[in-house]
């Protein structure tokens, strides 16, 4: 699934893909262990850089 998304997706909607589903995480106020690793591999096989994916992770759960 993961490498279908990222030969899918141009690369520069790679960030904006991951924070959209990082938004549906944070979603109902929770992160269960199996969303975490989710969110990680899913950063990782978009190539964004762990610095990014952090960013991303914290306005998300600021604006959730």
């Amino acid at each position: 699934m993961f490498n279908a998304a990222k030969e899918s997706l141009p690369h520069d909607l790679r960030e904006i893909a991951f924070a959209v589903a990082t938004d549906l995480v944070l979603a109902d106020g929770t992160v269960t262990e199996e969303e975490q690793n989710f969110l990680n591999d899913l950063y990782q096989a978009l190539g964004i850089s762990s610095e990014i994916a952090l960013q991303i992770v914290q306005v998300m759960s600021i604006k959730n």
